[in-house]
């Protein structure tokens, strides 16, 4: 849940000092205990497509704007962003591919290691699929956070940037998540900070983000998650102005490469 769409949380960060490796549990433990937590993976397996809907405030702008969300196994997305007077940004992955329909910004195409970014955080039931997911995941260090000992744990993907992920020693829940997210606009840090836990169909959900994106707070509010909603294929498909732009990029590649 936490990966689709990927955001950010700010909050009070106290280093408390790196453990030896051998006080620590394996990275395994760690996330097997958050999976127990938040519902245990049977939980997750019922759950096939999801909805939600969430507010945004970016509060030093100004700005608020509301989201959507679909997903659908094994790895759909679709993500509609309105802000008010300034029109809807569309944000979508079919599992292969993935594009932006935005009135502010133009329509892209996500390629190199932005897509892969994409397409790993569009995955369902990620939370089940680390493995699967990442060449290397390794604990390895404690940290306090808001006066909670945390367990930290970095996880590697084949390309891109690691993401790194705190998790309550008491609690096992996710507390933060800090990584580099590539975009059209090069290296952006994130870190996120998740809490407000509700359990929805059987699995625990954060309904509450405050994200910092390069120095600015971001605040997430979900209003609305439900499970196992009905979703249209449509609603995935490629619209025509971006398999034209696809057309024309792959056009303008082959030129490039005859020269």
């Amino acid at each position: 849940m936490c990966a689709g769409v990927v955001l950010a949380v700010a909050g009070c960060l106290t280093m408390t000092g790196i453990a030896r490796a051998g006080d620590l549990p394996s990275a395994d433990k760690v996330l097997g205990d958050y999976i127990k937590a938040t519902g245990g993976a049977k939980a997750y397996e019922k759950h096939k497509t999801s909805f939600s809907e969430a507010t945004m405030e970016i509060k030093p702008m100004g700005i608020k704007m509301n989201m959507k969300h679909w997903s659908s196994a094994p790895a759909l997305q679709y993500v509609e962003v309105n802000v008010e007077g300034m029109g809807t940004t569309v944000e979508c992955v079919d599992g292969k591919n993935a594009w932006s329909v935005s009135p502010m910004q133009g329509d892209s195409i996500a390629e190199g290691e932005e897509l892969d970014f994409k397409l790993r955080s569009a995955i369902f039931n990620s939370e089940l699929k680390w493995k699967e997911i990442y060449k290397k995941v390794e604990c390895v260090g404690k940290e306090e956070i808001n006066g909670k000992e945390c367990y930290k744990v970095v996880k590697t993907p084949p390309t891109g940037n690691p993401s790194t992920e705190y998790y309550d020693a008491e609690s096992k829940l996710l507390v933060k998540q800090s990584m580099i997210v590539t975009s059209p606009m090069g290296d952006v840090p994130v870190e996120s900070f998740v809490s407000d836990y509700r359990e929805v169909d059987g699995v625990l959900v954060p309904f509450k983000i405050t994200a910092t994106v390069m120095g600015t707070e971001r605040v997430v509010d979900v209003k609305k998650q439900e499970f196992n909603v009905e979703i249209s294929k449509d609603k995935f498909a490629m619209p025509d102005q971006i398999k034209e732009l696809m057309a024309k990029n792959k056009s303008g590649s082959g030129e490039k490469d005859g020269k």
